[in-house]
């Protein structure tokens, strides 16, 4: 019996030995060892930078002459007929420029996800233009032929424009990819004119010869002013902390402008940045 409780014994403290020598803890008792917080990149604050790129924008004219030519015919039967100021005399335009300009925000951050909202600005100098004409031959429904002829121009050019939008990303380390909506604003130069034309051929009255044809118009007017301009942007981007406070950007942007005087635009621009966290 003594032997065996002196096995016992030596064996116990064989173990205990052992333990104490062991090269990790081991776990005694009521002891923990709790985990802590993963730690994420700080993305929160004030922020503001600088940035340029190029954007490229079309500009469609297709209803830029109708209000000017139902107003010029409205009493008239070619337009009460053949609906003149319907006719497809213009299109649209693409065009593209560079553009410089800055943007101020401000995050607030939960973990790893990142919400803020932002004020952009671009210079830039998009320009379109287009004018075309369209020529048709009607006859109304007493007879007479007129030989119409459509002339019509539109232009619009934006020199700046400035998006409020509200911003969501991801803090991935020192990667901040993010989405961004909400509200473009700007100022636009815009003209516009039209003008109709028509040979009026009368029928001719038996035993009577057709009278000679005699010309009409011109119906019409030209129209130009400096426009406010307003609409919505979307687009995505990423932002790279290189330091605790400085970052680099790359970004895409959509813009879509309502229209005014009958023109549309809207815009696709890609732009690169660095910004400074305050």
């Amino acid at each position: 019996m003594r032997i065996a409780v002196c096995g016992l014994l030596m064996a116990a403290l064989v173990q205990q030995a052992t333990a104490a020598d062991a090269p990790f803890p081991i776990l005694r008792g009521t002891q923990t060892y709790e985990v802590g917080p993963p730690a994420y990149f700080r993305w929160e604050g004030v922020y503001g930078g600088v940035q340029a790129g190029a954007g490229t924008s079309n500009m469609n004219f297709s209803e830029a002459p109708n209000a000017i030519i139902a107003h010029a015919l409205r009493q008239s039967t070619l337009e009460g007929e053949f609906n003149v100021s319907q006719w497809p005399v213009l299109s649209s335009v693409d065009t593209r420029a560079a553009s410089v300009g800055g943007f101020i925000g401000y995050n607030t951050q939960f973990e790893d996800v990142v919400l803020g909202i932002e004020g952009n600005y671009n210079r830039t100098s998009l320009t379109a233009r287009q004018a075309d004409s369209l020529v048709r031959v009607v006859t109304t429904a007493d007879g007479v032929q007129y030989d119409t002829l459509v002339n019509a121009s539109a232009s619009m050019h934006i020199q700046d424009y400035a998006t409020l939008r509200a911003r969501a990303g991801w803090a991935a380390g020192r990667f901040l990819p993010y989405a961004m909506m909400g509200f473009a604003f700007g100022m636009a130069d815009l003209q516009r004119t039209a003008f109709v034309d028509a040979i009026v051929q009368p029928p001719a009255v038996p035993p009577n010869p057709p009278p000679p044809p005699f010309m009409i118009g011109p119906w019409g007017a030209t129209e130009s002013k400096k426009a406010f301009i307003y609409g919505y942007s979307a687009g995505g981007g990423l932002d790279i902390a290189l330091t605790s406070r400085i970052f680099l950007r790359g970004e895409y942007e959509y813009v879509k402008f309502s229209p005014v005087m009958g023109i549309r635009a809207n815009l696709q621009a890609a732009r690169v940045g660095a910004g400074v966290k305050f």
